[in-house]
């Protein structure tokens, strides 16, 4: 048996340690959304904590544990559309318009920066638009967010 230190329990910790106990139960799934704040003048994190338990068929019975996902606000990281790419066919040109219809990018910028004309960018938005089936680049933004794998492979979605 684990010995606990003794004095005040961190918030974080003691929401990881229910999170525990809960593993430990049989047939409780959900897991609990907390934010912990930086010693910085930062957003606060976002943190996911659930339990985990093998099931019965699993690799090793009896297993148990915590999940915790971290969510940094702070990073702005580039979404990746690399399942875009995967899951509706987008050509080479249509990943590198649809990663900057994602970051923001207007038509004129996105041609700005890519050496074409305006023109040729909206009849590859409307190439994007058609293949994922939707009407508008904010659903193509929210179907990015929905199929955005949250570890970007090197040199994933980039056209190379």
């Amino acid at each position: 048996m684990r010995r606990r230190r003794a004095g005040p329990v961190e918030p974080e910790r003691a929401v990881i340690w229910r999170g525990q106990g809960r593993a430990r139960a049989d047939g409780i799934s959900a897991g609990t959304l907390l934010t912990t704040q930086r010693r910085s003048a930062k957003d606060a994190l976002l943190l996911n904590v659930a339990p985990l338990m093998a099931s019965r068929s699993g690799v090793e019975d009896g297993l148990r544990g915590t999940m915790v996902i971290a969510i940094d606000p702070e990073n702005r990281s580039v979404i990746s559309t690399a399942g875009m790419e995967k899951l509706y066919g987008l050509t080479g040109a249509e990943m590198r318009v649809c990663r900057l219809l994602v970051e923001g990018c207007e038509t004129q910028t996105i041609a700005d920066m890519r050496n074409v004309t305006a023109e040729t960018v909206r009849t590859q938005v409307k190439s994007i638009l058609a293949k994922t089936r939707t009407s508008k680049r904010s659903d193509v933004v929210r179907l990015a967010l929905t199929v955005n794998l949250q570890v970007d492979l090197p040199n994933a979605g980039s056209g190379h």
